[in-house]
Order: C-alpha cells, then structure tokens, then sequence
C-alpha cells in the first residue's frame, strides 16, 4: 500500500490522517493530511532531539513510522533496542503503521514514534501525545495556504488515523513547517518522577577475596567484586568454542561503599541469553531478550537484580593502552556495538559489562563520567551463597 504524498487512484487505500475542527455552534470541518506533511517536520525535531540525548547517532540512515494509540497510557521515557523482525517495506521515508485493525472512527488518544536504523537494526521508540488545546498551531499554519478553520468561538479538535480510499488529499500542498518551539509544544510527555533508592552499605572486608585479576581498582571506582562459582559460569561459556558470540546478564547486587561515594557491584549469577542473536564480529540483544531475562531473574533469582551483562569476542582489535602509551592486540575491547548496548540498557553509573576472550579470560568495562572505561582489574571472591542453578 503506498503511502507517499500523491494523489489516491480510484479503489487504492491511502493511510492518512483527518483533523476534525467542531465548534461550538455545532459546525464541523475536516481535512485529511499526508502524515509526512502534517508530521513530518514534527519527527525531523524530535530525531534531532534524540541524536542531540545521545539516543540516536548522527549520520544514520532512518525511516519512521508514526502508530496510533487508543487506550492505555504513554511510556514515560524513550527506550532503543535491537530489532530484527522483518517489517514491510512502505514508499517514503515516514508512514503509518496500526497495531492491530484500524480503527477509522475513534480519535487518537496518543502516537508512538518508531524509528529504525538502517545500518544497525535498532530501533527507537518514544511516546508522545498531541495537545488537544494546542491543535490551532497546525490550523494556524494552514491558514496561510487558504484552508481556514478560523471563526468566532471555542472549538475542539480531534485527530484520526484512516486507511481507506476516502481521502480528500491535496498533493500540491507543501509540507507544514513548525519551529522548534510549535514542534514541542505540541508534545506532551509525562514527566518521569524522582525516585531515589537507598542502597545498603557493604565493602571489601566483607568478602572472602581469593584472587585479584588485573590490579586493585582506585578507591573512588566501581569496585567489581565476582563469585568463584559466578566467574567459572561465564568461563565456561566462553570456553565451548562457539563460532558466533555470545553472551547474556550478571545478577547480583549494588552496594554503597562506607565513608566513600564510591559503588560496590557484587555479581554471583548470570543468566545466558540463548535466543540472543551473535555474528563472529558481535552480540545483538532483541527487545523480547531483555523482557525474558526480566521474568527470569525474578522466578530463579529473588532478591537479586541485574548488575551489567557479559558477552565473548572471537576477533581481536588494536586497543591504544593510555598509561602505557602503545598499540596492542586484544580479545579485551569495547567496539561500537557495545557502546550502543551498554547506553542505551545500563545507563546508571554502578552498570558493568564483561568481556570474555576464547580462552576464557576476562575484563570488565564500567562507567567513569560519561566514558566507558576499561576497569584496571576486579576481585574473586569466595561463594557467600549456593551457587546458581
């Protein structure tokens, strides 16, 4: 079905959508847009938004899709993933897509905005709602091209999404242009609340420590504690000479230091994540994948939570050592796909993320500010509890 700015042919089904002005003496009027001429340079502000939160990379190639809501209430904050099911291939860069069947004759309540990455397979998703009081921005702008819904008295005005052979579009028409200002005006998104989660206290005597790998972290880092029974877990994975990477999350807890600002993360499980999708060169978690490990954790690991996630390399790359200012070659690097995972997932400070070699051998990489950061080394310690299933 073609969905592009021009005219319908007779019989053919255009998905488009119709503002319906109703004033107050009863009068009602409408008219049907192409959802890149009324929305278009709506989207263009808000992917700029989501480039500018470090959500989306400049210079990626993109299509949206903007999906009608009916029910149900916003997602307060943006969430990206990995996505890999096939979705159908529309003319023009943005079109609409229904969750289900249309439904022609009931006002949108609220979009969400989906954006998909070419070159990564990602995709962003982001709820917005269209101010309802605020609708006369896009009348305002239509006036100027002589569709004038303007007349004494208080209107209301409601926006539907149709997909039929009914439209009345008018393809000579330009794209309607807003500011930055209009364009998040017209937006509301539910504001996220503060919550602050007090952490309990634990620190390094508190552990039987059996190994340091690498060298003791600084006092102000992340310490990164790990089970001997957690550890040879991720080993093993590593070591079974699989062709394409894998990986899954670490289960633990989160600590405050004593008398330090400092975060203990205590890891003693991890769950694999089989159905997660592995090349040679990387590591692609689907949405589905995270909802699962969720539900797994809770059945299998009461009172733990996820505390950073691992996953193998089977290729090395050059990695420049800032202390020892040369070049090496190593299994023990963070690549572009593992920037993008570990944003957009682990975003909170106290976040880890292990990296596995063939043999076995591991590093972790941790927030230091906005960087990520190899750690200079982390400690074994002896099991506290039973180990995981």
């Amino acid at each position: 079905m073609s969905t592009g700015p021009l005219a319908n042919t007779p019989g053919s089904l255009r998905r488009y959508l119709r503002l319906v002005v109703t004033s107050t003496d009863g009068t009602v009027r409408q008219n049907d847009y192409d959802v890149t001429r009324l929305l278009g340079h709506f989207v263009r502000v808000m992917v700029s938004d989501m480039i500018g939160d470090g959500i989306l990379r400049e210079g990626l190639h993109y299509s949206a899709v903007i999906i009608p809501r009916y029910e149900g209430t916003p997602q307060r904050t943006p969430v990206a993933f990995v996505d890999e099911k096939p979705h159908h291939k529309r003319d023009g860069w943005l079109n609409i897509e229904f969750d289900g069947e249309p439904q022609p004759d009931t006002p949108i309540s609220f979009c969400t905005l989906e954006v998909r990455v070419a070159e990564k397979t990602i995709t962003c998703r982001k709820d917005f709602q269209l101010k309802i009081e605020l609708s006369s921005i896009l009348v305002d702008k239509d006036s100027a091209r002589g569709t004038v819904f303007h007349e004494a008295g208080k209107y209301t005005y409601q926006l539907f999404a149709r997909e039929d052979n009914e439209s009345s579009l008018e393809p000579e028409k330009g794209h309607i242009r807003l500011s930055k200002a209009e364009a998040d005006e017209l937006v509301e998104i539910s504001p996220l609340e503060e919550q602050t989660v007090a952490l309990p206290e634990k620190s390094l005597d508190d552990f039987e420590i059996e190994e340091v790998v690498g060298v003791k972290p600084a006092p102000e880092s992340v310490q990164i504690v790990i089970t001997r029974s957690a550890l040879g877990a991720v080993q093993q994975i590593a070591r079974n000479g699989a062709k394409v990477e894998e990986g899954g999350v670490l289960v633990g807890n989160i600590f405050t230091v004593p008398s330090s600002s400092a975060h203990l993360v205590e890891i003693s499980a991890q769950i694999f994540a089989e159905e997660a999708r592995g090349t040679q060169f990387e590591l692609r978690y689907t949405f589905e994948s995270w909802q699962k490990r969720t539900a797994e954790l809770k059945e299998k690991f009461p009172g733990r939570r996820v505390v950073g996630w691992y996953h193998t390399h089977l290729v090395k790359a050059k990695v420049f050592d800032e202390e020892q200012q040369h070049m090496s070659v190593t299994e023990h690097f963070f690549s572009s796909s593992d920037h993008f995972m570990h944003r957009q997932f682990f975003p909170e400070k106290w976040y880890v993320a292990m990296v596995l070699n063939p043999d076995g051998e591991a590093a972790f990489f941790q927030w230091d500010g906005n960087e990520i950061v190899r750690a200079k080394g982390f400690y074994v310690v002896k099991d506290e509890i039973a180990p995981e299933p």
